[in-house]
């Protein structure tokens, strides 16, 4: 209000226009509030709609990287099963395992790296392949990537894959070639370097638990679907392989130990045992995925080669210093040399350090 009421009264003035101008103030202040909330609920709709975008792009991005490394995994997998009725079989009942390993720390850009990763896997999930007969377009192994017509509502991330066989493999494997196969994708996860000594100290290991956690008990439901495929089969043997494995990699979960390099073991070779597709990596794909690797292809010479266990730090260092592991760090940096420093590789498990003379690299 303008001025005293009382002072008003004294110069003759009545109520009645200085209550309008009341009222006309307030619903002038009311008016003014609620254009105020409009533009500040407009702005906030305008920043969603942004990140919105922001969020759909990456989605993008981390399922068109994902896809392809799923795709040769599972062509991989056909070759390493070639005619082979009773792993088709198992393909369409209980689905395709694809095992993603991520050597991520839970520290600074790579923590958000991990949450992405998290979000492809899941993704990884809608996609299903179909196996059709060769044809003249179409050679043997080439595929074609198509929406998932099976599903009622398809999406940009619903895709059917369908890979070309020769008709006599597909007959051989008693192809349903009007069913297809479902994924089922699990992510586990174990930072080794130094930024994830550091998450571990004074940070958050929150999300690589929760993905484990999850991973576990998704493996623990593929396990149970095999072994009720292969029980009536009468494979008793692989049936106890199954239980054992899936038991280190419980205890190895549970545990919550620090860069438990039995974890990622443990992971592995049950995925192997069941006949499914593996894929390492790490931020750049060339040093600790090397490192991981070679500790893999160590472990499977191991168990079907009979490779004497105390000459497997021997082979590891062969492996990290001739082997196609230096090729593809010179093809990523011009230097054969893996990008680990001193300090980084005091930081790494003993089973994930290369050997002397073969790191050093600035470049990442």
């Amino acid at each position: 209000r303008v001025g005293d009421r009382g002072a008003a009264r004294s110069s003759g003035f009545t109520d009645g226009p200085l209550e309008a101008l009341d009222a006309f103030a307030g619903a002038a202040a009311t008016a003014l509030g609620a254009a105020l909330d409009w533009l500040l609920v407009h702005q906030l709709h305008l920043e969603a709609c942004v990140e919105l975008e922001d969020i759909v792009a990456r989605n993008d991005i981390v399922f068109a990287q994902m896809l392809p490394a799923l795709v040769s995994a599972f062509i991989c997998s056909l070759r390493s099963h070639p005619r082979d009725p009773l792993y088709a079989a198992q393909l369409y009942e209980i689905g395709y395992l694809m095992h993603f390993e991520s050597l991520l720390s839970t520290s600074g850009n790579e923590w958000h790296m991990l949450e992405d990763y998290r979000v492809a896997v899941s993704d990884a999930n809608h996609v299903v392949f179909k196996l059709q007969s060769t044809t003249a377009s179409h050679a043997p192994h080439s595929i074609l990537i198509g929406p998932d017509t099976s599903v009622p509502r398809p999406s940009r991330y619903k895709l059917c894959v369908t890979v070309f066989l020769p008709a006599d493999e597909l007959v051989a494997m008693k192809a349903r070639s009007d069913d297809v196969i479902r994924v089922y994708a699990v992510l586990f996860s174990q930072g080794v370097n130094e930024m994830q000594t550091l998450a571990n100290t004074v940070g958050d290991v929150e999300l690589q638990n929760s993905i484990n956690n999850d991973a576990l008990e998704k493996m623990k439901r593929y396990a149970g679907k095999y072994k009720e495929f292969i029980d009536p089969k009468g494979q008793l043997e692989v049936s106890r392989e199954i239980e054992r494995r899936l038991k280190e990699l419980t205890g190895a979960v549970e545990t919550h130990r620090a860069k438990n390099v039995d974890l990622l073991t443990s992971s592995e070779m049950l995925t192997r045992a069941m006949g499914g597709g593996r894929l390492s990596s790490c931020k750049s794909g060339k040093d600790r995925t090397a490192m991981a690797v070679t500790l893999e292809q160590c472990n499977l010479l191991i168990i079907n080669h009979d490779l004497v266990v105390d000459s497997l730090q021997m082979v590891l260092d062969e492996m990290r210093m001739k082997g196609v592991r230096r090729k593809n760090v010179e093809k990523n940096i011009d230097d054969k040399r893996y990008a680990f420093n001193s300090f980084q590789i005091l930081a790494l498990p003993r089973l994930l350090r290369p050997p002397e003379g073969t790191y050093g690299a600035n470049k990442t």
